[in-house]
């Protein structure tokens, strides 16, 4: 089972390349699924298992200012260079959670880990690789995107974001059941960076005092 973005592989993908840090290479997808409403994550069922892989926990406890660190593929491909990612190794970034936002997965649930904010740098195509708590390594959330200024496009890799463990294991567990998970209206919010308060205006000539 193979777990991750939905903007990475759709749910038609009929192949995937898996790569690590030892090989790089094309695998069958058998079948695939959004099992979490709303939420940019597919889990796919390939047909070959795995030498190396990252345990998805449940929620695993973790505060703003935590050392963590990012590590994926992305920057430099290898239709780029013709040799791979930096000759087959990963780029790996150390940073810090600047931020933990909980909610309630599904309404009436308890509130947990939705969101993890983390300055360890994240770069185009980094999407879906691990963010791992320092220094025990556990795996704490799945790399998703950055943030990006939309009147500049301007990306920050110093800012990304995370679905954390609790998320993705919730998601797991349904594929294993058959069941699904009806995100909160808050979550969906959430992940699409709805805002949630009235900006500041501009010109503060404006503004009684």
């Amino acid at each position: 089972m193979v777990v991750t973005n939905l903007h990475v592989a759709p749910l038609d993908a009929a192949c995937i390349t898996v790569r690590t840090s030892l090989n790089s290479k094309a695998i069958r997808v058998v079948s695939s699924t959004r099992p979490v409403e709303g939420m940019d994550i597919v889990f796919l069922r390939v047909d070959e298992p795995f030498d190396m892989f990252a345990r998805v926990e449940h929620e695993v406890e973790i505060r703003g200012g935590a050392k963590v660190m990012s590590i994926g593929y992305g920057l430099y491909s290898s239709q780029a260079t013709g040799v791979g990612t930096l000759d087959g190794e990963p780029l790996v970034s150390r940073g810090i959670i600047t931020q933990v936002v909980k909610l309630p997965l599904e309404d009436g649930s308890p509130a947990e880990q939705m969101m993890l904010a983390t300055s360890a740098a994240c770069w185009n195509g980094s999407s879906g690789g691990g963010l791992f708590a320092m220094p025990e390594g556990k795996l704490v959330g799945m790399i998703t995107s950055n943030a990006k200024v939309e009147s500049t496009g301007m990306i920050y890799p110093q800012l990304g974001f995370a679905i954390p463990t609790a998320v993705l294991r919730a998601g797991l567990d349904a594929v294993l059941c058959g069941g699904h998970v009806q995100t909160s209206e808050r979550v969906k919010r959430l992940w699409t960076m709805q805002s949630t308060h009235k900006d500041v205006p501009q010109d503060t000539k404006k503004v009684k005092l």
